[in-house]
Parts: C-alpha cells; structure tokens; sequence
C-alpha cells in the first residue's frame, strides 16, 4: 500500500501473514526465534560481525536458525550483511521484497541504504572471519524500495545478481563501491568468476548474473522464465525436459517470454491458459471437440458419461439431459439412464429400458397411474409390453389389443382376441379368423373352391389341378363318386349320368338308344347306351346300326336293278344280324361277370 492507496503487487507476487518487528542493532541468538513463522519484518535487520560472532560461540545450530529465518518474505527496513564469516550467505532464500522508506536523494554522514552487502572478508577481522563471503543467495527477490543500495569490499563475491534491476525507482542509486572508499571493490569481476568455475546457469541471461549456479538462481532468463508464485525457473523451451521432470505443463507466451501454465486440468502440454487448449491427456475427463481436439474438464457434465479412456461421450438419447447417466445403453440401471421419459418394462426378462419423450412405442401401452414406485423413486410413466400377438393395445392381455400382429379371432366367451395362427378348419381374411367351407379339410378361403383338401369328395374343374369339394351325393351331371379315390369322375361320353364309367354303367343315356342290363341293385337300373348312329335291340340286348329300307313300288315301276339290289340288301341284313347276336350273347356274359363285381 503506498500513501493508503491499494495498488497490485510487483510482478503479481503479494505476500502476507505474521508480521514481526525488527532489530535495530545487530540480530543476535536470543531474537532468532523470534522471528520463526513471521513473513514480514517491520523494521531493520542486521547480519553483522556480532551476529556471526556470537552464532559461532554460543555454538548455534545454523540449520535451525536458517530454519527459523526462511519464512521471512519482506523487510520493510533496511537489510545490512556486513562482517558475515561464511562462505554463502543463504539465511533469506525466501526473501522477496527490501525496504520501504522514503527515496533519498543525497548523501550525508547519517546515510543509510536500503540494503547493504559490505566488508564480507577476513581483512575485516582475521581472527573471527577466515573466509570471505562468495554468493548471497536471494533467489526470489522481486524488489528493492526507498534508500539506495551498497555493494562494498567483498572482493570474492561473484554470485550476486545485478541490483540495477530490482530497483522500484530509477531516483535510487546502486553502489558498487564504497563512495568514502572508492578502492573497496563491491563485487569480483564476472570474468574471474568463469574462470574460477563459478558462472552462472546456461538458461541465465549473464548480464545480469545470478544468485547461485542453478536455472532457478537467475535474475533474467536468456529465453523462456517459469514462474510458479515466487519460484522462478529458467529454460530453453516451454516443453522442456526440466519442467516435466517437475511435472509442470506450460505453454510459451511470446510476447512476454514467460512459460505461462496450462490449465489445471491439462496432463500434457498446451497451447494457451483455456481447458480446450489442452494437447494429449486430460488430468480427469476430455470432452471431445472438432477435429481431434479436446476439452479438459474435472468431471463429465450433464448429459454425457466417461468411457474407459475417460472421455465424456453424450448420453443415449432417450435419457432425461438434467439427470445425466452413467453410460452409454438406454437400460434404466448401472451402464445407462438415471432418469427417463418414459420407461418400457419387461417383467419376464428383468430389463427396464428408457423411451424418448414422445410416447410409447409400437406394441406398448401407457400404464397409469404415474406415481413413484420402490425401484422408480420419481414420477414415471411406464411403457408395458402388449401381448405378443398384438400390434398395439390397451393392456397386457390378447382381447386388450386394438390391432393383431396376425390376425383375431373369437374366443369361447365370445371376445376378440389377437392370435398367431389360425386354427385347423380356419382361413385369414382382412386380419380375421373365418371358418372354412364345411367341405374342406384346410382352406385357403371360404368357398368350397378355396380347399387345400376334403372332407368328402374332390370334383376337378377342367384339365388342370383345380377341384371343388362336394359331399357325398352330390356330384355334378354326367360324373359318378368314385369311392377308391374318392372323387368325382366322368362318366362314359354315352351316359347323361351314371354310376361307373363304362357305357354299361349308365343310368341315363343321352339321346341314342339304350339296352336295359338285367338289376343287380334293385334300386339301380342300369343302361347299356349305345354309341350314335345304332338302335337298340331289347329282344337281343344289342345294338345294330340305323339302316334304311326303300319304299315298295309296283313292278312295271321297279326296275331290275333295283329288286336285285332289295335282294342283295336283304342278305346283308341277316348276315349282319346273325353276326351281332352271336357278339350280343358273347358280349353278356362279360359284362355279366364284370358288373356284378363292380358292386358287391
């Protein structure tokens, strides 16, 4: 805070916590742990030959006390290192902040600095310090305010950062010599450092030299700085080995050459501060973007579940988007929905499946009422199945189907129900169940045309496998029931009708003569017709064919010719009539023998 007004912290590094007051002549033993836990010294702190003299005699143990000072953050007095009989000074390496006064612009006897490194060698008193001072460890240091700075008579320190640069403003004067003593040399010269093997890291910028040998000791790196709070690291790239080994992920920021974390969910490298500039694996859970891209989040959002790579996929459709699941199938349980629409039970195989919003689906009814249930602990509208045989319905049962999968047919109480077969003696019509012709032994429609067998008799309709089925009694015209084959066959092209399919098994012939056979049924009288073109003898029992006799005439009218050929006429009768009753007789016994098989 500066004249009471809030202004941000240099380079974005803000400290706070304890505050202790400081020490106005030299920090001795008894004030050390004072100053344990304390983050900011509100006054003067004083390192000094009575410090180090006093650490060494009373034995003091300076892994401790290093201890108790590494909380110390800011010194809003001055800071005096002068007379320090230790190699490294290293007492403050968390120290960020010096200072604090008003500038002051000139010099007098009363002048003080804001820090002072100065007379860290043995010439200062041999018997005490036999060493001189090499580094001065302030790796963290951001910014040195208010007085000047003096750098004196350490003519063996080379690691030291360059104090022009932390300078809050450009009134204070850095001294690197003292001004009463021009000749005490502030620090060794950075060449004779290299010399003596003590550069700086190959990641510093060497104009401003360094606080130490490591790349997190130097004051401006020479490409790329990482800054994590007050640690600083520099490198050659912001994909470094270096910062992975810390398992650190940055991206470079060129405008400012700083190596700029990725975001916290990012497992790799980066390419800006954003979740979605993340490259390669995500810490948690990646939601895939276009392309090959993705977003690194903490968890999976609503409305997606994480896979087995841990990346969030979108949930199934049918599931409710504010509920979410917990994977990719549409079931209502582990793997599936939390919520759904409507929810499609199936009892006998344990399965409960979600449905879309817009209803139930095909061969399912809506089964009210809605209100919660043990294994659904919300509203719920539950999807039943139909049964199997219907396509749609109002309920579980076949007569609750308002259409067939098949076809319906009645029951024995006289209701609809839905079926997936006709039984025997049943044909499908328009989705119905319809009784077969009575004649038919299976059917493929209701007339008795439409038979795939019989129950009775087969007719055949013309030449080809047509047929029609009659019961017994009932064959058309000019056909007989043949009880062998059980058909309806033809008779002889004689009879009108008949009971067999000889000539000789008329009953009525048709328009020629006929010779009634002696009954072998008494209820039968059968008919020998005889073919066109011949008369019937009855006395005989045969037929002779129709001949015509010329009319008499009186002998001066008739000529010789024609009494010769009246004669000749007459002859070839009765050689004709002798010749068919000797068939006639031959030909009875035969059909004798054979009718009186044909029905017994």
């Amino acid at each position: 805070m500066v004249g009471r007004v809030c202004e941000p912290c240099p380079n974005g590094v803000c400290v706070g916590g304890r505050v202790c007051r400081g020490v106005d002549e030299a920090l001795l033993s008894a004030a050390v742990q004072t100053f344990s836990g304390c983050t900011i010294v509100n006054g003067d702190l004083t390192f000094n030959l009575l410090t180090y003299e006093e650490f060494i005699n009373q034995n003091l143990n300076l892994t401790q006390v290093k201890e108790d000072l590494s909380s110390i953050e800011v010194i809003l007095g001055r800071l005096t290192i002068s007379g320090w009989g230790e190699e490294v000074f290293d007492y403050l390496p968390n120290l960020m902040y010096i200072g604090g006064f008003e500038e002051q612009t000139a010099l007098s006897d009363d002048y003080l600095d804001s820090l002072n490194i100065s007379d860290n060698n043995p010439t200062i008193n041999p018997s005490i310090i036999t060493i001189s001072l090499t580094q001065i460890h302030f790796p963290k240091l951001v910014e040195i305010s208010g007085l000047d700075i003096l750098v004196a008579n350490n003519p063996a320190l080379c690691y030291i950062g360059e104090l022009e640069y932390y300078k809050a403003s450009p009134k204070q004067t850095v001294f690197y010599t003292d001004p009463v003593i021009p000749t005490a040399v502030g620090r060794r010269p950075y060449s004779e450092c290299v010399a003596a093997g003590m550069s700086c890291h190959n990641q510093c910028n060497e104009t401003y030299r360094c606080w130490g040998p490591a790349d997190t000791d130097c004051v401006v790196c020479k490409v790329y700085l990482y800054r994590n709070g007050a640690e600083r690291i520099c490198v050659e790239s912001c994909e470094s080995t270096r910062l992975q080994s810390l398992n650190v992920f940055t991206y470079a920021d060129n405008s400012t050459m700083i190596c700029e974390v990725c975001h916290e969910e990012c497992n790799d490298t980066c390419s800006g501060p954003e979740p979605s500039d993340c490259f390669g694996q995500c810490k948690n859970f990646a939601i895939p973007t276009a392309g090959n891209a993705i977003t690194c989040v903490s968890q999976c959002p609503l409305g997606t579940y994480p896979n087995d790579t841990d990346f969030c996929l979108p949930c199934n459709s049918v599931c409710v988007p504010q509920t979410g699941c917990n994977g990719p199938s549409d079931r209502l349980e582990d793997g599936g929905c939390n919520r759904c629409y409507h929810v499609l039970r199936n009892e006998s195989l344990g399965q409960v499946r979600c449905l879309l919003d817009d209803g139930c689906i095909d061969r399912t009814f809506l089964n009210l009422p809605f209100d919660p249930v043990e294994q659904f602990p919300f509203p719920t509208r539950f999807c039943d199945p139909c049964h199997e045989h219907c396509q749609s319905c109002s309920g579980r049962e076949a007569h609750q189907c308002s259409q067939c999968v098949f076809a319906s047919r009645e029951d024995s109480q006289g209701r609809s129900i839905c079926v997936g077969s006709c039984e025997d003696g049943e044909y499908v019509s328009a989705k119905r169940c319809l009784l077969c012709h009575e004649e038919c032994d299976g059917c493929i429609g209701g007339s008795h045309q439409e038979c795939i067998a019989c129950q009775n008799l087969k007719n055949f309709l013309g030449d080809g496998d047509r047929f029609e089925c009659r019961a017994f009694g009932t064959c058309p015209d000019n056909k007989y029931e043949n009880l062998l084959n059980l058909t309806c066959d033809q008779c002889h092209l004689n009879c009108e009708e008949c009971v067999g399919p000889e000539s000789t098994n008329c009953t009525i012939c048709n328009d020629a003569g006929y010779i009634i056979i002696p009954p072998v049924d008494e209820d039968v009288e059968l008919r020998n017709c005889c073919d066109a073109g011949f008369m019937a003898v009855q006395e005989n029992q045969t037929c002779i064919p129709e001949v015509s006799i010329a009319p008499i005439v009186s002998e001066d009218e008739t000529p010789v010719g024609a009494v010769i050929g009246g004669v000749l006429g007459g002859l070839v009768l009765i050689i004709v009539i002798l010749v068919i009753v000797l068939a006639f007789f031959w030909r009875r016994q035969y059909l004798s023998a054979n009718f009186k098989v044909l029905f017994l």
